[in-house]
């Protein structure tokens, strides 16, 4: 003669077998991931030293990026003054709603020892960007570019 087990019995023994399993892993999870990241932080230091991704602005001020007569310039140049950096590009509309404000802001800077550097991250900025900020009518930015990238990424800009 065989038992029947009520549906409630099952559900209940099926619920608590979930909530074992989960249990488990919740406590496994930190001991696991700790584990993981002893393993990182015990790194040998030389190779942590090669792995290391650079600073935020290491060697920036030393990387060149270009002003309208394709000259190199690099912002040791403009030491002793205050510097306003930006980064952008045509192709960017966030960037592109940003510019009225920055051109407004190197018109009010002027005199002050202060520059706004709006360096264009466009691949063909020497061809593209004068007359792009001419028919926006921005004349208060200077035609400043870093075609490669060079200067952005010593930054860590993406």
């Amino acid at each position: 003669m065989s038992q029947i087990y009520p549906l409630k019995s099952v559900k209940a023994c099926v619920c608590f077998a979930i909530s074992m399993v989960v249990a488990v892993i919740v406590i496994i999870s930190p001991h696991v991931a700790s584990a993981e990241t002893t393993a990182v932080i015990t790194m040998p230091k030389e190779m942590a030293a090669k792995m290391r991704a650079p600073e935020a602005g290491e060697e920036a001020f030393d990387t060149p990026f270009f002003n309208a007569k394709e000259e190199s310039l690099i912002l040791k140049d403009y030491k002793g003054q205050g510097l306003v950096v930006n980064f952008w590009a045509t192709w960017c509309a966030p960037c592109i709603r940003e510019m009225p404000s920055l051109d407004r802001l190197a018109k009010s800077l002027e005199g002050t020892g202060v520059k706004v550097l709006a360096i264009s991250e466009d691949r063909k900025a020497p061809q593209i960007v004068p007359q792009f900020l001419k028919s926006k009518g921005w004349d208060n930015l200077t035609n400043l570019y870093d075609a490669k990238g060079f200067l952005s990424r010593k930054f860590g800009i993406s």
